[in-house]
């Protein structure tokens, strides 16, 4: 059934057409309205607290029945992508504190154990990189007997 207004615009159109007039279009919207993927919006998360509101969007949608489209592939591709971004933050990380800020967010978060076990890996790297707090104390001359003498 059309409204009014749908019916009208019809009639005035079939006299356009029999008049000789070019009607243009179907009346459909032309306009496409672009978002980018939620799999990008992962993988764009500036920091970890971004991520994870993100996540938790994500994870209360799904819940809620908001994301019929959100089939088992799909949730595999952003949990793959969530992933992937945590580890880039962590190796981004400037100082130890900040990784190990990032680390604590998602220690509850579940994961399987090879993201688990590349998670580890990525924090023991950081580590390694950044001097010890220890080493920071001596370098700014602060003795600590038994630990930076």
């Amino acid at each position: 059934m059309m409204s009014p207004i749908a019916i009208q615009s019809a009639k005035e159109a079939a006299e356009r057409a029999a008049a000789g007039e070019e009607i243009k279009g179907s009346g459909r919207r032309r306009t496409e309205y672009t978002r980018p993927s939620i799999k990008d919006s992962i993988l764009a998360a500036v920091s970890i607290d971004a991520l994870a509101d993100l996540r938790r969007n994500l994870v209360i949608a799904i819940a809620a029945g908001g994301m019929r489209k959100a089939d088992d592939k799909t949730r595999s591709a952003w949990e793959e992508a969530l992933w992937q971004r945590v580890v880039a933050l962590i190796l981004g990380a400037e100082t130890a504190e900040e990784a190990s800020y990032i680390y604590n967010v998602i220690l509850r978060w579940p994961k399987l154990p090879h993201v688990a076990f590349a998670i580890e890996a990525a924090l023991e790297v950081v580590g390694k990189i950044l001097p010890s707090p220890a080493e920071r104390l001596a370098r700014e001359g602060i003795t600590i007997e038994g630990v930076t003498s």
